[in-house]
């Protein structure tokens, strides 16, 4: 993975990332985060009902936070189809992705998820465990 000086220097030139942290162009990205194999690299519904949701975003979500990429997204939901976001980490390879997926669905087996009335339209989610 480029070093931190590298990449800010390319950050000039570039924002788009594949798998490996390498730059690639926005056409490259696009056609890249079309292709759902290649995007999602694990998902699953634990058996509390849980979603969780790992994927290569190409884009650096660090946020000038961290000297490292962040390229890859584990986010947790109350459930498939509730995109309510309860929980979410991001990495800078896809092993740390990979190995990120696994804690986040050790941490959230055991929880449930109480599902409040709406109130303006939006459901809300309050964690226990």
């Amino acid at each position: 993975m480029p070093s931190f000086r590298q990449r800010k220097k390319q950050k000039k030139m570039n924002n788009y990332y594949d798998k490996q942290g390498l730059p690639i162009s926005m056409v490259e990205w696009e056609n890249l985060f079309e292709d759902h194999e290649y995007r999602i690299v694990k998902q699953e519904v634990l058996e509390n009902g849980i979603f969780i949701s790992t994927v290569w975003l190409g884009l650096d979500h660090s946020f000038g936070f961290d000297d490292k990429l962040k390229i890859f997204e584990t986010m947790v939901f109350p459930s498939e189809g509730d995109y309510n976001d309860i929980d979410t980490l991001r990495y800078s390879s896809l092993e740390e992705a990979e190995k990120g997926h696994k804690e986040l669905v050790k941490k959230w087996s055991d929880k449930k998820i109480i599902k409040l009335k709406k109130k303006n339209g939006k459901r809300k989610s309050n964690k226990r465990g």
